[in-house]
């Protein structure tokens, strides 16, 4: 009878799925409609669901880390996270500190006012001599290094307050990734407007991943090619980027 039940747990065990270590994934504090903290530990957003699937490949449990934008490639780079998601841009000096996996969005980006849309165009000499703020220290370097835009760039720490200094009047402009620029502009009851058409600027959205973890970047890109050929990337796309 021993031996019957042993066998029995045996069974048991084999058929259930085998997870390893958590996955430690840094992801951003707030950035909708990426990544949002409903409560403590509590995360959604389309950058959570696509990282859910990834952790289900890898057979791996998510362990999501919110850290301040500015810090979640620090935190990739010295360990304190394997990977970090929070629509990040791919970017020449970004790469130099972490790994990319393959992109999952392109790098879409655009400008915002509080303006009405009819009333201006994202032709350059719009902002000539103005104040354009951005959230994304990449995306800056990017726009800086075009040389095309006689404007003063100022960096924020997170886009939550990019939004807040732009309802405040304390910057003319703010450039965006688009899935955000469309959130806040759905979300500002008609304050926040669009400048312009989008832009494509970047090298596209990815996963950071420790230089060192060559292994795991291999297997996220495969868990990342898995996912887009998902339903559950199409229903996750609609959930929160369709609308935006």
């Amino acid at each position: 009878m021993k031996a019957i039940r042993y066998l029995t747990v045996l069974i048991v065990l084999l058929s259930m799925p085998l997870y390893g270590t958590p996955l430690k994934i840094a992801v951003s504090v707030y950035d909708p409609p990426f990544v949002l903290q409903e409560a403590q530990g509590h995360f959604h957003g389309f950058d959570i669901a696509m990282m859910q699937y990834v952790c289900k490949e890898l057979k791996r449990p998510c362990q999501f880390v919110p850290i301040l934008d500015r810090h979640l490639l620090d935190a990739v780079e010295h360990g304190e996270a394997n990977v970090a998601a929070s629509s990040i841009l791919i970017s020449v000096s970004r790469a130099n500190q972490v790994n990319f996996s393959s992109p999952y969005l392109a790098s879409k980006v655009r400008f915002v006012s509080l303006r009405k849309v009819g009333q201006q165009s994202s032709e350059i000499a719009t902002f000539s001599k103005k104040k354009i703020g951005m959230a994304d220290k990449a995306l800056a370097e990017q726009i800086e290094q075009l040389g095309t835009l006689n404007a003063k760039i100022i960096l924020f720490k997170q886009h939550d307050t990019l939004v807040q200094a732009l309802l405040r009047k304390k910057i003319d402009f703010a450039l965006m990734p688009h899935h955000i620029a469309e959130h806040w502009h759905l979300h500002s009851a008609g304050l926040i407007q669009f400048v312009g058409e989008p832009l494509y600027l970047g090298l596209g959205v990815a996963v950071a991943v420790n230089r060192k973890d060559v292994k795991l970047l291999s297997d996220i890109n495969i868990a990342l090619f898995h996912y887009q050929a998902s339903n559950e990337f199409k229903k996750d796309f609609e959930t929160y980027l369709l609308t935006y």
